[in-house]
């Protein structure tokens, strides 16, 4: 998060026992219930062909509660046949089973309807929390954004995917068409920290625009889209598709920094990792408005929680190492969390930050420990204040190697035009209320300034990651009927 300012690049608890007391039906549909999901009482999920299984552990006790398959090297040849089998045309295009655009039309209605329904909504919700554990409304946030995303693709808005484009030709009858062509057989990779949300956006992405998904989904996670994958199939999806200066509102702004920084215990994708604050937002004294923010967050109801792919060892030895640069400091946290029966696999650690001087942080020496991605409630923090400073700022931005979520929070527009005409972030926002979470669905998500970047959620980010361009020049025009051979050119 950056201004001139700031920039921002057990058993169930009782939090959760309130949650899951409320009686809501198990979805028709559903095979395995979050309520019940123990480990006297697991849940097995399956795809086509593993007979290998791996153990998921409960992150919040320990217990292996699922089990999942984990496909073995000689049990590829189904998944490799299967993507052989579909053409690179795909399985509809602009030319060939243009029904198939409907179709989805009408699966992607079905599905936002379904999760309009409480009990749905409700299961989805106790599903995530159980493998990817965060609050009921950060869990539920999730659900509806994924909701609200189906909503928008409801009805003819999927075939509007598909929408050409046409280009008057040399002579009369000649036309050059562009049309939005599918790549055919594709995979899609997806990672742990949003289990419903991310699968679901990019998958119907691909599926919209005629492609065959085979589905690689985070082993610790996969039960959630296992069910909703149900879901859609009974929602008529066929079976086969898948496989500044300026410091104003202080409070706010310490707030949105916080939600950044820690909601679901820093391991949003597009989190708050390090924070740059002008030293007029020093003396507003928003480092003491963090600690106090970040001091709310318990494990009781989840606001924080598990680290699933960072053990607390490896975040606090990296605490230890950012300490010992000169200058150096630990703002907060920095400590285990106490009275919990996390896994030793899992992280569990307060929402910690650790501020380094700027002079320091942009030494190549400290650069890249300054900089490491660290996919939890953890961030670096560090005060500026002249122009050189600022360009120094920009300088480590510049030598960043990921380049996708940033926040100017700021009112001044010279600044802002400054900063965003230095910058790269492909979502980037800007004003006093600019935050990297909890943005709007229906905006563009995705790194900037790689050739390799995907984005999410979009009517351009869908045609742009799940189809190419193919040009078709039709030439039906007349001949003349004095039209003769000419001579060989």
């Amino acid at each position: 998060m950056l201004s001139r300012g700031l920039f921002r690049a057990a058993p169930l608890t009782s939090a959760l026992r309130r949650n899951a007391s409320t009686a809501y039906a198990l979805p028709s549909w559903a095979k395995v219930n979050p309520e019940t999901l123990s480990g006297a009482s697991p849940a097995e999920i399956h795809n086509l062909g593993t007979t290998v299984f791996t153990r998921s552990e409960d992150p919040l006790t320990g217990e292996v509660f699922l089990q999942v398959p984990l496909t073995q090297k000689d049990e590829l040849k189904p998944f490799i046949d299967n993507l052989r089998s579909t053409p690179k045309h795909g399985l509809h295009n602009p030319f060939k089973n243009v029904e198939r655009y409907l179709l989805y039309g009408d699966i992607s209605h079905k599905a936002a309807a379904m999760l309009r329904e409480p009990h749905i909504e409700h299961y989805f919700i106790r599903l995530i929390q159980r493998v990817a554990p965060k609050s009921y409304i950060q869990a539920k946030n999730e659900v509806v954004v994924t909701r609200k995303f189906l909503e928008n693709f409801s009805g003819d808005q999927v075939r509007f995917l598909a929408r050409s484009f046409g280009v008057p030709g040399d002579h009369l009858g000649q036309m050059s068409t562009g049309h939005r062509w599918p790549y055919g057989p594709v995979a899609l990779i997806t990672p742990f920290n949003f289990p419903f949300e991310i699968p679901i956006l990019q998958l119907l992405g691909a599926l919209y625009m005629g492609n065959r998904v085979t589905l690689k989904l985070d082993s610790k996670v996969a039960v959630v889209m296992y069910e909703a994958l149900r879901m859609f199939h009974a929602c008529g999806m066929p079976l086969t598709d898948i496989l500044g200066p300026d410091v104003s509102d202080v409070d706010y702004v310490a707030w949105v920094s916080d939600q950044d920084a820690y909601a679901c215990s820093g391991q949003k994708c597009s989190a708050q990792s390090i924070l740059f604050y002008h030293k007029n937002w020093a003396k507003a004294g928003i480092e003491d408005k963090l600690k106090t923010l970040a001091a709310r967050r318990q494990l009781d109801d989840l606001t924080i929680g598990p680290v699933l792919t960072v053990t607390t060892k490896r975040m606090l030895d990296h605490v230890d190492d950012l300490l010992k640069i000169p200058g150096a400091r630990l703002a907060f946290g920095g400590k285990e969390l106490k009275n919990h029966s996390i896994p030793s696999i899992y992280g569990a650690i307060e929402p910690t930050a650790v501020f380094v001087p700027l002079s320091e942080a942009a030494k190549p020496e400290h650069f890249e420990l300054v900089t490491k991605e660290i996919f939890g409630p953890f961030q670096v923090i560090t005060e500026y204040d002249s122009a050189a400073d600022v360009e120094t700022v920009l300088g480590m931005l510049e030598r960043m190697e990921a380049h996708l979520t940033a926040s100017v929070v700021s009112s001044d527009i010279a600044f802002q035009q400054h900063i965003l005409a230095n910058t790269v972030n492909g979502t980037t926002y800007n004003g006093i209320r600019a935050r990297t979470t909890g943005a709007p669905q229906n905006h563009w998500f995705g790194p900037a300034g790689d050739p390799r970047a995907g984005a999410i959620g979009t009517p351009e980010a869908i045609k742009l990651v799940w189809s190419c361009h193919r040009e078709i020049i039709n030439d039906f025009g007349p001949i003349g009927a004095d039209w003769t051979t000419p001579k060989a050119t």
